[in-house]
C-alpha cells in the first residue's frame, strides 16, 4: 500500500461525506432527516452508511493487503470493548450519582433507553465506526506496515486528523449551521479518539467511546457525562498491559 492509495481512499470518503451533506439539503431528504418519528431518520442514517461502507470495502479491497480490512473485527476484540466499555460507564454513572443532588436523583424511563439504544446502535455506533476505521485504523495500521520514523508517523496521524477535522465543514455549515470556529471540537476530540485507538489497538472500544461523545445516555435526570479522564485512564492502562505482554512474548521466542 502507498501513500497515494491511502491518502485516494481517506479523499473518497471526504468527498462521500460532501455529497452526502448536499443529499441533505434537498427538502424531500430534509424532511426524512427531520422527521420527529424515531424510523424515517434512523432507516435514512442507515442507507448512507451502507453505501459508504460498500465504498470503503472497494477501496480497502484494492489498495491493501489481504486482511487488512477484518483484522480489527475480531470477536476477542468486541467481547474486551463491550465489557470495558460497559464497565467504565456504570462507574461514569456512579460517579455522577455522587456529585448529583439527591433530590434530583430520579432514574429516566426504560422507553427512552429504547429509543436511545435503537439510535445508537443504528446509527450513532455505525457512523462512528466507519470514522475510526478509516481515520485511525488505516494511518496507523500503514504507519506500522511501512515502519515509518517517529517523526513521519506524527506528521501522518497530524494531517489525517486535520483532514478528518475538515471532513465535518460541510455538516457544520448546512446540517447544524454552526460557526466554523466550532470545529476545535472534532479536531480535540479526533485528537483524543486517535490516542485511545493506538494505545488500546481496539477498534470497537474506540468507536464506542466516539459514539458515547456523540450521542450519550445516563441512567438518571438531564445529566450528561462530559468527563472522559475514565476512557483515557483506561487506555493507558490497557497500552502499559498489552507492551508488557508484547515483551513478554518476545523474550518467550528468544528463549525458545
Amino acid at each position: 500500500m502507498k501513500h497515494t492509495h491511502l491518502w485516494g481512499i481517506l479523499l473518497a470518503n471526504g468527498l462521500f461525506a460532501f455529497l452526502a451533506n448536499l443529499l441533505f439539503q434537498v427538502e424531500e431528504v430534509h424532511t426524512i432527516q427531520s422527521s420527529s418519528g424515531l424510523w424515517p431518520p434512523v432507516l435514512l442514517g442507515l442507507g448512507v452508511y451502507a453505501i459508504q461502507i460498500a465504498l470503503i470495502c472497494l477501496l480497502v479491497y484494492r489498495y491493501t493487503p489481504s486482511g487488512w480490512w477484518a483484522r480489527p473485527f475480531k470477536p476477542s476484540y468486541w467481547y474486551w470493548a463491550v465489557g470495558i466499555g460497559i464497565s467504565l460507564w456504570l462507574v461514569a454513572n456512579a460517579m455522577l450519582a455522587y456529585r448529583y443532588p439527591s433530590d434530583h436523583l430520579r432514574f429516566n424511563s426504560t422507553r427512552s433507553l429504547t429509543r436511545y439504544l435503537t439510535i445508537f446502535l443504528l446509527n450513532s455506533f455505525p457512523g462512528a465506526l466507519i470514522e475510526e476505521y478509516l481515520f485511525r485504523y488505516l494511518p496507523v495500521r500503514f504507519a506500522e506496515s511501512k515502519g515509518l520514523s517517529q517523526a513521519q508517523t506524527i506528521l501522518l496521524f497530524l494531517a489525517v486528523l486535520l483532514f478528518f477535522t475538515a471532513t465535518h465543514i460541510p455538516a457544520y455549515l448546512w446540517q447544524y449551521k454552526i460557526p466554523l470556529s466550532s470545529l476545535w471540537s472534532p479536531f480535540t476530540m479526533g485528537a483524543a479518539f486517535f490516542f485511545v485507538y493506538y494505545a488500546t489497538r481496539n477498534l470497537p472500544f474506540t468507536a464506542f467511546f466516539h459514539a458515547f461523545t456523540n450521542n450519550s445516555w445516563v441512567l438518571f435526570g438531564p445529566a450528561e457525562i462530559k468527563d472522559y479522564s475514565l476512557v483515557i485512564v483506561i487506555s493507558i492502562v490497557w497500552f502499559l498491559f498489552r507492551i508488557s505482554r508484547t515483551n513478554r512474548l518476545s523474550r518467550d521466542s528468544v528463549r525458545n
